[in-house]
């Protein structure tokens, strides 16, 4: 969304990617070095957030549509920079801020205890914390790989596996996956793919493309 925003949606996919395209747009940096604050980008979301969804047609509003958008506060925090998460909810998108070292979930997985009580459990492991000593971001690959234990040994019909994972700084983020290889079991060097994300849509017209046109993706919901 920004140098050092990032977003996720759930609901409406022809909703979600208007709200991407539009923060995407709004939060461009306009020159090298600057950074949004998010606490104020709350206050100015929700009516765009509003603009959009009024837009949108009968069949894709009965969906919902849920947005999230985060990152690193440019100024505040030491040594670590404050967190800001903040989500925005349909039919009004008023700005929810998320508490801090509270996990933060976004449509039907939001309600799958199985997953979402291991994650809000995760801050009572002390190892984690270990794991960010002398390396930015050990904390959220320890995260990760114990959430992706959970999605391969525990299955849910319709929750993918994959995962995009974004890490913010105040002034880059990083983007990566939960992909995993294993070595063979005959020991060889050659990595085995166990955990490898498909090809991700970055846009509705490409998402249409993908799946059958324009009349074969009305009301589909992420």
């Amino acid at each position: 969304m920004g140098p050092v925003i990032c977003a996720a949606f759930a609901g409406s996919v022809r909703i979600g990617f208007a709200l991407l395209t539009r923060a995407a747009h709004l939060l461009k940096a306009s020159s090298q070095g600057v950074a949004w604050d998010l606490d104020e980008v709350a206050e100015w979301w929700p009516r765009e957030a509003c603009g959009i969804w009024n837009s949108m047609p009968d069949v894709e509003q009965q969906l919902g549509s849920e947005f999230l958008l985060f990152g690193a506060h440019p100024s505040q925090g030491n040594p670590w920079p404050k967190s800001c998460v903040y989500t925005f909810r349909s039919p009004h998108f008023g700005a929810v801020p998320g508490a801090v070292l509270e996990a933060c979930s976004l449509g039907t997985g939001a309600g799958i205890r199985a997953y979402c009580d291991p994650i809000k459990r995760l801050w009572e492991n002390e190892d984690l914390v270990k794991l960010e000593a002398g390396a930015p971001g050990g904390i959220a690959r320890g995260m990760t790989n114990l959430i992706t234990d959970k999605l391969l040994s525990l299955p849910v019909a319709g929750i993918s596996p994959h995962m995009h994972v974004f890490l913010a700084f105040r002034d880059h983020v990083k983007a990566s996956k939960n992909d995993r290889r294993y070595f063979r079991k005959d020991r060889s060097m050659e990595l085995e793919p166990v955990l490898v994300m498909p090809e991700v849509r970055r846009s509705y017209g490409a998402f249409q493309a993908a799946f059958g046109g324009a009349a074969e993706v009305v009301g589909a919901a992420a």
